[in-house]
């Protein structure tokens, strides 16, 4: 995986080169929350931190356009993601290799 953002779209399971899957979604709850699941590529649930993650240890809320963390539950496998609704029910994923900033999870 290169330093450089990359790009991934789509809805449901969304792959991430060289990390796992990611799958945002959203509710009709109080105006809509959004949430996602993330999977490495060994099929380990991804933990997640940020200052707009909330939840876990599987499924996680998030904000919209808000940059977080999303590492392996030892946090040595990390990317920083941030993710944009597109319509329709798909969503844009941008991501790069990132650095855990601690042994924990959740909002900071």
């Amino acid at each position: 995986m290169t330093d450089e953002w990359q790009v991934a779209e789509g809805n449901g399971w969304i792959p991430l080169k060289g990390f796992g899957l990611i799958n945002p979604r959203r509710d009709g709850f109080d105006g809509g929350r959004q949430y996602f699941t993330g999977k490495l590529e060994n099929d380990e649930y991804a933990t997640a931190m940020g200052p707009g993650i909330s939840g876990g240890p599987d499924t996680w809320e998030y904000e919209y356009d808000q940059p977080f963390y999303m590492a392996n539950i030892r946090g040595e496998h990390c990317i920083e993601v941030e993710i944009s609704p597109l319509g329709g029910g798909r969503y844009a994923v941008k991501y790069r290799p990132g650095s855990w900033l601690n042994g924990g999870a959740g909002g900071w």
